[in-house]
């Protein structure tokens, strides 16, 4: 199967989970689905239920950031986050990923002085851009938790360590568990996978200690989630942030900055990998670019001179005065030659949280208190 067809059946499923598509054949396709949903949400259950009861410690404090739905959370700024900020308050910490999509097998460091030299491939790109940008704390990539915990507690004395997509990790002890939600659509069709987007029901939000609402911009409400939120959980705190624009660079020099004011009535060709393509269109759009196309592709998908060359000859025609890609999705370009990518400009985001964040400050700081 070609890669275009790739990406039109995950589209095609995904429109049919978030009830996009309506009609005779479509509604055949989602009773299938309902009843495949049925036996994941059964089998979700008993496997849970199974690791909980042979839960085990840690050696060290867990902070899990996981999210309840397929991708498009914005999880892995909020790992940078409650990393940094941890760090800050004088915490040995340590980020764990499983590592989606990477290339290597067993436990893989990154992100240390005098370390292993890593490539995106090796370890993931979510991976591989929280060890670029944290620098000092290890990043280490292993499907098994446990022994990765074990090792950044031995090796690199971690007092704590941060789950990258934790949420479902529940043969394991955590002491603080963060879950994001993204404000549009928190829980989809409330359907599990894969008549919906849910990867457990719902009612596991009772497990949370905190929940941080993502993406959340001006104009949109958030009084009944909250309420929602509040009803499942009482005791957890209700932190809301939005995603915001830092930087726009050129690819390879992060020092080659175009100042954001700049892009205002200015054109660009996009493209993205991501799991919410739709909240990139509206950064950008909020910076007053005009956006003349917008190439999507999968999740996590490994770019090739063709997918470039195709978007930068767009450019030309179009005359748009720029090509703009995200962060993440510009680490898996790492491995094309630089004339390649020559003409690519990155945006780099932020978390800004602005309702709460005392509560996860406090909650944090309780850590190694309680």
């Amino acid at each position: 199967m070609s890669l275009f067809h790739k990406i039109m059946l995950k589209s095609v499923l995904y429109n049919l989970a978030t009830d996009t598509l309506n009609g005779f054949f479509p509604g055949a396709a989602k009773f299938v689905l309902l009843v495949a949903s049925f036996l994941y949400g059964l089998g979700i259950r008993v496997i849970r239920l199974f690791r909980l009861f042979s839960r085990k410690r840690l050696p060290c404090a867990v902070v899990s950031i996981g999210n309840i739905t397929l991708g498009g959370t914005g999880k892995t700024l909020i790992v940078e986050y409650v990393a940094r900020y941890l760090q800050s308050q004088g915490k040995s910490v340590a980020v764990l990923s499983r590592g989606y999509k990477r290339t290597s097998a067993g436990t893989v460091v990154s992100g240390v002085e005098n370390g292993p030299i890593v490539s995106c491939l090796d370890i993931g790109d979510e991976p591989y851009m929280l060890a670029k940008k944290l620098r000092g704390i290890p990043v280490l990539v292993d499907g098994n938790r446990i022994r990765a915990a074990y090792m950044a507690h031995g090796m690199y004395a971690a007092d704590t360590v941060v789950f990258d997509d934790g949420f479902q990790q529940w043969g394991i002890y955590k002491d603080l568990e963060i879950v994001a939600l993204n404000s549009e659509k928190p829980f989809g069709n409330m359907y599990m996978i894969p008549r919906g987007i849910l990867r457990e029901p719902v009612s596991s939000l009772r497990r949370a200690d905190i929940f941080i609402i993502t993406k959340v911009s001006p104009e949109r409400k958030t009084e009944s989630l909250r309420k929602v939120l509040s009803s499942l959980n009482p005791s957890a705190e209700i932190v809301e942030s939005d995603h915001v624009p830092e930087a726009i660079f050129r690819f390879g020099n992060c020092e080659d900055c175009l100042s954001l004011d700049s892009l205002r009535g200015k054109s660009a060709v996009i493209f993205s990998g991501i799991g919410d393509p739709a909240s990139f269109d509206a950064l950008l759009t909020r910076l007053g670019l005009r956006i003349a196309k917008s190439f999507l592709f999968d999740d996590h998908h490994q770019y090739t001179r063709e997918d470039l060359r195709h978007s930068i000859e767009n450019a030309r025609k179009l005359r748009a005065d720029y090509v703009v890609t995200t962060e993440k999705d510009a680490v898996r370009l790492s491995a094309l030659p630089e004339d390649e990518t020559r003409g690519i400009w990155v945006l780099r985001i932020k978390l800004n949280i602005h309702t709460n964040e005392e509560g996860l400050h406090r909650r944090l700081r309780r850590l190694h208190a309680d």
